[in-house]
């Protein structure tokens, strides 16, 4: 049942976060893309799904009908050769590496830092509550002086190497840390640096993302009614 549960969960998580890029990729012009990045990173950090209430999506129920969408094409369109692709390419095996990791650290830092503070994992909670709050600070930060410098400088590359980098510096710390002030002092510099990559990185995807124009999102047309377009 709990395996059935989070599978469940993690559904709809990624079904709600798809819809976001999806959205973000059919409307938004570029010199936007790092400043709304940095919020919906912001509202992922801090509230999940008060951050999606915010920002309600304009009624579509008059909208014009697209057309079928074949289930092949839809399978098909996840595909793409990373050499007519290079940027998009690199930038996908980037993010799968950082999440990757991002992923192991969370999935056991329950059970280090109870082993590093000596406490039983049930006991755990007064401290990962803490950690917590005190990192909301740095996510806001992160997300959204991350997303408007990368607006203003109009340069991305080097925030997402530099968010990654503070990524692995807070880790380090944590490697070497065995008290609750370094733990914590690790965990803040750990986030903010996820902050700035999730951020930089989710309008670097809107930026190198192939076929634009037609599979973005909700722009894709049918081969029918692109024949019938003026365009």
């Amino acid at each position: 049942m709990l395996v059935l549960g989070w599978s469940a969960s993690c559904v709809g998580w990624g079904t709600a976060v798809g819809s976001i890029g999806n959205y973000q990729a059919d409307r938004l012009p570029e010199h936007q893309r790092g400043k709304v990045s940095g919020a919906t990173s912001m509202t992922m950090h801090v509230a999940l799904v008060i951050g999606i209430l915010l920002a309600p999506e304009e009624d579509t129920r008059d909208a014009p009908d697209p057309g079928r969408l074949p289930l092949r094409r839809l399978v098909a369109s996840y595909g793409f050769r990373p050499r007519e692709v290079p940027d998009f390419a690199w930038n996908w095996l980037g993010r799968f590496v950082f999440f990757l990791g991002l992923s192991l650290t969370t999935g056991f830092a329950t059970f280090f830092f109870a082993q590093r503070l000596g406490i039983a994992v049930a006991d755990l909670a007064p401290f990962i509550a803490l950690t917590s709050v005190l990192g909301i600070g740095g996510a806001v930060l992160g997300s959204l002086g991350a997303g408007w410098l990368s607006d203003r400088l109009r340069r991305r590359r080097g925030l997402v190497l530099a968010g990654a980098a503070v990524y692995a510096a807070g880790n380090l710390v944590l490697a070497f840390a065995w008290d609750a002030e370094v733990i914590i002092a690790g965990m803040l510099v750990s986030l903010l640096g996820v902050a700035v990559f999730t951020t930089v990185g989710q309008a670097v995807v809107l930026d190198v993302l192939p076929h634009r124009e037609t599979e973005a999102g909700a722009t894709w047309r049918s081969p029918r009614s692109r024949r019938r377009s003026p365009a």
